[in-house]
């Protein structure tokens, strides 16, 4: 794993739990409008290749699995979009719901240039998602 992966572990195991917390305590709306504002420096900008998306997702996913109280695909999401808005690259937050043998579900996954990076590609297939990405409303 390279310094630049570890550094994004780093801010993961920080950011995880305060997102967990931040989301029992006032929802994903206010906790969503709190992180875009966090990371407004940046103007969502820049581009960025795919792979090092993926790569950026992938080292959220290793701080996540290593912390089994915080690490939920939501919490998973908003770090992983938080974390790229920070270096002013434009993502969307997905939220899906699935009815499946009378058990509703519901999944988040974050898209970058039309392309699932932090879970199965074909994760919409499963999940019926909205229609618009979840954005912060100021």
């Amino acid at each position: 794993m390279s310094w630049g992966d570890r550094w994004v572990v780093a801010q993961s195991l920080v950011l995880l739990p305060a997102i967990a917390l931040s989301l029992a305590l006032v929802g994903l709306p206010t906790t969503q409008k709190y992180l875009a504002r966090l990371s407004s420096r940046a103007k969502a900008t820049s581009e960025m290749p795919i792979v090092e998306a993926m790569r950026l997702a992938r080292s959220v996913n290793r701080a996540a699995d290593n912390s089994p109280l915080w690490g939920n695909c939501l919490k998973r999401s908003l770090t992983l979009w938080f974390l790229l808005r920070r270096q002013g690259v434009a993502s969307d937050l997905c939220i899906g719901v699935q009815l499946q043998q009378s058990q509703f579900k519901a999944h988040a996954w974050v898209k970058y240039g039309g392309h699932v990076i932090n879970d199965h590609p074909a994760i919409h297939q499963q999940f019926a998602a909205f229609e618009k990405p979840f954005e912060p409303n100021f």
